[in-house]
């Protein structure tokens, strides 16, 4: 058995997140394995200003990290589903989910808009994620 297992994940605090979490569930059952997390920037993450659509869509967030795994830099790979091709690699089929958290969306203000009761909706659900990138980006912007 090899010594490291090595988890690919996008860089955002997001994907980071959810790669802990793969990788205590796997600890849980193996806590013999050294386990670490491999970050990267996605093409997904680079382009922030353009709508996905434009630049290619959703597979944008998950190419590096499949490229990293088929080329052996990575054991395994974590993806948000929302992030992943409706289609599926023959070369890379998924394999495992980990049980789903909580499906509710959030809504953000900011102070000054809560401060002076200007409450808005500013986008809610996935499209808008996909029209400004990443979530991190969204939060940044707004």
């Amino acid at each position: 058995m090899q010594s490291v297992i090595r988890i690919g994940s996008r860089k955002s605090k997001l994907a980071v997140i959810q790669a802990e979490i793969v990788k205590k569930r796997i600890l849980q059952f193996h806590p013999e394995l050294e386990i670490e997390i491999v970050t990267m920037k996605t093409t997904g993450d680079k382009i922030l200003h353009q709508s996905l659509e434009k630049i290619g869509g959703k597979g944008l967030f998950v190419k590096e990290l499949d490229h990293a795994l088929m080329e052996g830099r990575i054991d395994l790979a974590v993806h948000s589903l929302k992030d992943m091709p409706s289609e599926i690699s023959k070369e890379l089929p998924v394999f495992a989910f980990p049980k789903r958290g909580d499906p509710r969306d959030v809504l953000v203000y900011s102070e000054q808009a809560v401060q002076t009761g200007r409450l808005q909706i500013i986008g809610t659900g996935s499209c808008y994620t996909h029209v400004l990138g990443s979530t991190d980006e969204t939060l940044r912007c707004h």
